[in-house]
């Protein structure tokens, strides 16, 4: 984000506390999508692909694992933690 000035400014302070990362995440990737999906709330696949630069075909098993932990959920095409 840039200012009228050309200072980039901060982006607004989260109100509530982060979640603690749940202990099954394994890696980086899952990580930053538990992170993302935390902060951002619900997208589809094709929203997190575009966001997190990841490959749908990493992307979608990635998905499928977290949701058989039940850290993510999946409500039709969208995703949520």
């Amino acid at each position: 984000m840039h200012a009228q000035n050309g200072v980039s400014e901060r982006p607004p302070k989260r109100e509530a506390p982060l979640t603690p990362l749940p202990e099954q995440l394994d890696s980086h990737a899952a990580k930053l999508l538990y992170l993302y999906l935390d902060a951002v709330g619900p997208a589809t696949a094709e929203e997190l692909s575009a966001a997190l630069r990841i490959r749908k075909i990493s992307l979608y098993p990635l998905l499928r694992h977290l949701a058989s932990r039940d850290i993510v959920s999946r409500d039709g095409q969208t995703y949520r933690v």
